[in-house]
């Protein structure tokens, strides 16, 4: 469905996730984009959002969705509705957090058309170090973007914080593009990276959190050297890396989806579920299990360097079956 928006109303260009955005709404954190083919590009307006799809096949939480749409309302924020795979129009409402507002739209609503153009909306923090990425997911508050913080600090190169959509496109290696440049830290975390409170670029008060922009290169595709699933240390599972495979790396991988629960229905369901089998055959898959005190990160981001830069052997999960 080819979008309606003016182009000279739409002044912002950005290349985020690897796709091309032609947008009314202004973005911090993302990378400028270029002129480009108008059939790859997603267009991202204003407008008036339904609250109600006709007889959506799927209802959960704040989403609606049929074949060919969905509906994403937030109240309070705002009402999204994305049309195909190339159209997002969004509604705000009277006093919404910016700071939420795009998280919204560049996260649940880039998801979406992300899914439908083959890619995987994987939940997690990612950075580089060359053309290497790595990726680590884990529930909200569950430390992603204090350990990109840290490896940032410790030279790598911020690809995205919160969302990544990996791309499938060559036979041989699974693709991360840069999303948004920026991490979102509590006050804590911005004292133990030594960070200065007033350097952040804005505040999102629903979190509690202060976002800072990070810099980063040029716009370009990096491969996807391994995933770390975040997990508190326990008396069943001590601090360390493991190695998880096979199914229990798929069920795991599947509660780190964005928009998950409509996982087999936006899209051809059999693509989804073999995108994330070839996931699992050619990116390992570890659980980085962690003390959740701020006083240990120093130590377990060397670890996480440390494993990253060699091929030291990787215990397989004890608690696997516990998944």
């Amino acid at each position: 469905m080819k979008s309606d928006l003016n182009v000279s109303v739409a002044r912002f260009r950005y290349d985020a996730f690897g796709l091309s955005l032609l947008s009314e709404m202004e973005f911090s954190g993302l990378l400028p984009g270029l002129d480009t083919n108008e059939g790859d590009t997603v267009f991202i307006e204003r407008g008036v959002v339904p609250r109600q799809l006709r007889t959506p096949f799927e209802i959960s939480g704040p989403i609606q969705a049929t074949p060919d749409e969905c509906l994403l309302n937030y109240p309070g924020s705002c009402h999204i509705h994305v049309i195909g795979r190339e159209r997002l129009v969004v509604e705000t409402e009277t006093g919404a957090d910016p700071a939420l507002l795009k998280t919204h739209i560049l996260g649940a609503g880039l998801s979406i058309i992300g899914l439908r153009r083959g890619r995987l909306p994987l939940h997690t923090s990612a950075v580089a170090f060359g053309n290497q990425a790595i990726a680590f997911a884990g529930p909200s508050g569950g430390g992603k973007s204090t350990l990109a913080g840290y490896l940032v600090e410790s030279g790598f190169e911020l690809i995205a914080d919160d969302l990544c959509l990996l791309g499938f496109e060559t036979p041989d290696t699974i693709s991360i593009a840069p999303g948004i440049a920026e991490l979102r830290l509590r006050d804590d975390a911005i004292q133990a990276l030594g960070w200065i409170p007033e350097a952040r670029l804005a505040y999102q008060t629903n979190a509690a959190k202060s976002i800072f922009e990070a810099q980063r290169g040029k716009a370009h595709w990096f491969t996807l050297r391994s995933i770390y699933l975040l997990e508190r240390a326990s008396p069943q599972v001590p601090a360390g890396i493991y190695r998880l495979e096979g199914i229990y790396a798929i069920r795991r991988l599947m509660t780190n989806l964005r928009v998950w629960s409509l996982l087999l229905g936006l899209s051809n369901p059999a693509k989804n579920l073999e995108r994330l089998g070839r996931l699992v055959r050619q990116v390992p898959i570890y659980v980085f299990v962690r003390h959740w005190s701020l006083d240990h990160y120093a130590e377990e981001t060397d670890r996480l360097i440390e494993h990253f830069q060699t091929n030291v052997p990787t215990p397989p999960y004890p608690n696997a079956f516990a998944i």
